[in-house]
């Protein structure tokens, strides 16, 4: 299984470690100002054989605080659209494209794609063994 969620909280740690990282926006009680993570839409494409791309669109909300004025907005900003380009996912392929971000309501809104390259373990398949038949050939 493949864990999208983990690393982008993680970089986003390393970014901004003095601010929270939320992914329940159900929660009760929220301080500003925080990060909230959705995991948009997944999608997994097989590019050959055993070989898959899995792409997952992914959402940031900065919840920012009352002190934040807009040259801090621009800070954060400019800080995720070059910092979340270099996520980090074990040894597996990632890349991010499209990122793109916007200022809703006062608040920060990013979304980007990470894209992740798979291979497929596949499980042997006992009805496709070999079947070794060692024997004489007639009249030899």
């Amino acid at each position: 299984m493949v864990v999208i969620l983990q690393p982008v909280i993680n970089r986003l740690k390393e970014l901004f470690p003095d601010i929270r990282v939320e992914i329940d926006r159900q929660k009760q009680g929220v301080k500003a100002p925080c990060f909230f993570i959705n995991l948009v839409r997944t999608e997994l494409i097989r590019q050959f054989d055993d070989r898959f791309f899995l792409n997952n669109t992914v959402n940031i909300n900065y919840l920012r605080c009352d002190e934040d004025d807009l040259f801090r907005l621009e800070e954060i900003r400019f800080t995720l659209l070059t910092g979340m380009e270099q996520v980090r996912l074990n040894n597996i392929g990632v890349t991010c494209e499209n990122l793109e971000t916007k200022i809703i309501d006062g608040d920060l809104v990013m979304t980007f794609d990470l894209n992740v390259w798979m291979e497929k373990v596949k499980m042997p398949d006992p009805l496709m063994r070999r079947l070794k038949q060692e024997g004489l050939i007639k009249n030899e």
